[in-house]
């Protein structure tokens, strides 16, 4: 990871790792405050629903609208909304001294919306920073300080939870994406390949659609992603309240587990431009096998053993995690032509992120019927058989050659 990427990328990446380190606080943090007001997995679960929703309804629409837009306009005023969204839920809970239900899910859903612009124009973003040849290791740095954040945004979330609770958590998240959206307003892009057609919404998003389902490769990443998307969305429902309630772990406690995952995602960071030469296709399959694994020994979690097997079991879930995430994002980056990139990328999201609010609600749901220890072991197994059908698919073979810049 030696490569020179050029100022531009360089005030990118601290603006977007000091967002992730504030993502990380509010993802221990806001359920945190729904589960102590609630002690619903199931509301915890709607919470997660809420924060993925945006994208079933809207993805194909944003990513078009991505593709046509500055990218760099679209990511300052997501990150501004998100500011102001969020914002919105510590001053609720100074005033009244708690936030209804409601509005927590309504702030979810439209930050959620936020994330779905700032995300679709970013993959395009990048590869506009960087020349195609060096998209995998500025993933790659990106991956690291998703790891660094996962390290130390729990334990610092568990932190200020303590001394601030959740709402104060999830105040120290609004600054940071005022920090992202001046790093990414200090960017200079050099390289501008947005689309300069304009057919209509229904014919761009469906040459986005084309697009994947011609391409084999980038077709079963998207199946492979859904279902792990699914059992990662039943995974968010149910993992707070199962440290919380179930192993009996305070909120720092439950922030070093979280800071597990940040390990193995900054290890994955470290060694996923080497693994990746032997395929971008081979390198998902790979992350995603060691990822099954830490979801069945982290359903394993007693509170005796908590510091084995929730630690154990989330490392192993960040290392294989942080693998399939880098090379799904080089492999899309590659693959498809900048001017189609926004739409492809959102219309990938549309189904394997879609899959999340699914997942979210059957996980919550199952935790409501037949125990939180049940809807984990479901999700392991079901993550176990998504790994085995993505090592029969296209993704075991070569990859295929890329596009044109």
């Amino acid at each position: 990871m030696s490569a020179d990427l050029g100022p531009g990328f360089r005030r990118y990446w601290f603006g977007e790792a000091v967002s992730r380190f504030g993502d990380e606080i509010t993802i221990l943090a806001l359920p945190w405050l729904v589960a102590s007001d609630t002690g619903s997995p199931l509301a915890v679960g709607a919470l997660e629903a809420f924060a993925f929703l945006p994208i079933v309804l809207f993805g194909l629409v944003i990513g078009v609208v991505a593709d046509r837009r500055p990218r760099r306009r679209s990511m300052i005023q997501a990150d501004l909304v998100r500011v102001v969204l969020l914002a919105t839920v510590p001053l609720v809970v100074l005033a009244d001294g708690s936030a209804p239900l409601a509005q927590v899910l309504a702030v979810a859903f439209c930050a959620g919306l936020a994330k779905l612009l700032f995300d679709s124009s970013a993959q395009a973003f990048v590869a506009d920073l960087v020349p195609r040849s060096e998209l995998v290791p500025a993933n790659s740095r990106v991956a690291l300080t998703d790891g660094a954040a996962t390290i130390a945004g729990p334990g610092l979330a568990g932190l200020l939870i303590a001394i601030a609770g959740a709402a104060g958590a999830v105040a120290v998240d609004a600054g940071t994406f005022a920090v992202s959206a001046i790093a990414v307003a200090l960017v200079v892009v050099r390289r501008d390949t947005r689309s300069q057609a304009r057919p209509g919404m229904g014919a761009a998003v469906k040459e986005g659609i084309r697009f994947i389902v011609r391409q084999p490769v980038l077709l079963a990443s998207t199946c492979l992603s859904t279902g792990v998307n699914l059992a990662g969305g039943m995974f968010s429902a149910l993992v707070v309240i199962f440290l919380q309630q179930t192993v009996g772990l305070s909120g720092w406690e439950a922030g070093i587990v979280f800071a597990a995952n940040g390990v193995g995602i900054m290890v994955a960071s470290r060694i996923a431009p080497r693994l990746a030469r032997s395929g971008l296709g081979r390198t998902i399959l790979v992350g995603t096998g060691i990822a099954a694994a830490g979801f069945l020994l982290f359903a394993a979690t007693t509170g005796s053993l908590w510091e084995l097997t929730a630690v154990g079991g989330m490392a192993l879930i960040g290392l294989g995690t942080g693998f399939a995430l880098i090379a799904n994002a080089s492999l899309r980056q590659r693959l498809v032509p900048g001017e189609l990139l926004g739409r492809v990328t959102a219309s990938s999201a549309v189904v394997f992120r879609g899959a999340v609010p699914v997942g979210a609600i059957v996980g919550g749901a199952i935790g409501e019927v037949a125990g939180i220890r049940a809807g984990l072991v479901t999700l392991a197994c079901l993550y176990a058989l998504v790994a085995v059908g993505g090592a029969l698919s296209p993704l075991r073979g070569s990859d295929p050659a890329p596009a044109e810049a």
